[in-house]
């Protein structure tokens, strides 16, 4: 954890990006992650906010039920169509899935 609250993204080799969620700065990571991987994808302006905010609630969610997580962000590509994937892994005994 970095002296702001939060933690810096470690990016994989294979493009995808890892946001641990441990304090508030890292909701703002995952947004600004989230709307870079929109805007790679090609996604319109509006699409991008949408997509940006759905990511900050999901790591705001985790740090306020779990403390905290990660968030995993990468493209991917079926049939000829390019996508992003989002997954949530929370840490917590009491709420993981």
């Amino acid at each position: 954890m970095d002296s702001e609250g939060g933690t810096t993204a470690v990016r994989a080799v294979d493009g995808e990006m890892r946001v641990p969620i441990d304090g508030e700065l890292d909701i703002l990571t995952a947004r600004q992650d989230a709307r870079q991987l929109a805007t790679a994808l090609g996604f319109d302006g509006v699409s991008q906010t949408l997509i940006a905010t759905a990511i900050s609630e999901l790591a705001r969610n985790i740090l306020k039920y779990a403390g905290h997580g990660e968030i995993l962000l990468r493209s991917a590509a079926r049939s000829g169509a390019r996508f992003g994937a989002v997954k949530m892994k929370n840490i917590s005994p009491i709420f993981v899935w």
